[in-house]
């Protein structure tokens, strides 16, 4: 079954209590594209790499890494995420070493220190109550000269302000987190979603830089998203202040 298609059936599950952004086809394609801008703009050479993708989600961006000689790995805490990317390596003919499931709860990344020389980090550290532990464990991972590509979007992004992606209601992406949980909780009768919504790029970078690991903005990605969808050069300077993409390298 085409990885599209597997994805559409559980878009359609009643029962699936996520109401995250990645369900949504179109988004898990631009992915793809959004591995191959990045290797692109920061001119990184992957061949031969052992490349870990801590939340693999539908695959797009690790499969742009498989696509230029890395050796995939992939993590992810939803047996159906696993399915998708691993048909989506299948349909495009590509090859992974170990896509697995997260085991037994917390933030340890299964793999031993200094193990990976590449580290695919997007729309993950939200999920992380704990985030700044799982960011020691990312590091912790990354062997000396290691890079990593970091994605996020800020909390006051006007899309999620009036429809937060984790619940699908107005302006709860802006309430204070204990009532946040609370709402989700005994309101809207969600599974726990303790997200952490980033307001600004100083809170990622100083929790990686506390572990050797420097973050530098690649905006000239954004830019070329941005001319992609032809959105009027008024808003450059809000779309640019919205999401934030950095590079990073592990000190040796």
């Amino acid at each position: 079954m085409k990885w599209e298609k597997k994805m559409d059936l559980w878009e359609k599950d009643k029962k699936h209590p996520m109401t995250h952004k990645d369900v949504d086809t179109s988004y898990a394609i631009s992915r793809l594209d959004a591995g191959r801008m990045f290797l692109k703009h920061t001119k990184s050479n992957v061949k031969g790499k052992k490349v870990l993708d801590v939340a693999v989600g539908s695959g797009g961006i690790l499969c742009s890494f498989a696509e230029k000689g890395a050796f995939c790995y992939g993590l992810d805490v939803e047996d159906y995420f696993l399915e998708i990317s691993k048909a989506r390596f299948k349909e495009l003919k590509l090859k992974y070493k170990k896509i697995s499931k997260w085991k037994g709860g917390g933030y340890k990344i299964p793999y031993p220190d200094e193990y990976f020389d590449f580290i695919i980090c997007t729309d993950t550290l939200h999920h992380a109550p704990k985030w700044r532990y799982f960011v020691s464990e990312i590091c912790r991972v990354m062997k000396p000269g290691a890079k990593i590509f970091v994605g996020e979007e800020r909390r006051w992004f006007p899309q999620y302000i009036l429809k937060s992606p984790h619940d699908n209601m107005p302006f709860t992406i802006l309430l204070p987190k204990k009532l946040r949980v609370w709402i989700q909780k005994n309101i809207l009768k969600l599974p726990s979603l303790d997200h952490y919504m980033f307001s600004f790029s100083f809170e990622i970078k100083n929790a990686f830089k506390k572990y050797g690991v420097e973050l530098k903005d690649i905006d000239h990605m954004k830019r070329e998203v941005f001319e992609r969808n032809k959105y009027p050069e008024i808003i450059w300077p809000v779309y640019n202040l919205m999401f934030m993409h950095f590079i990073g390298t592990k000190q040796k």
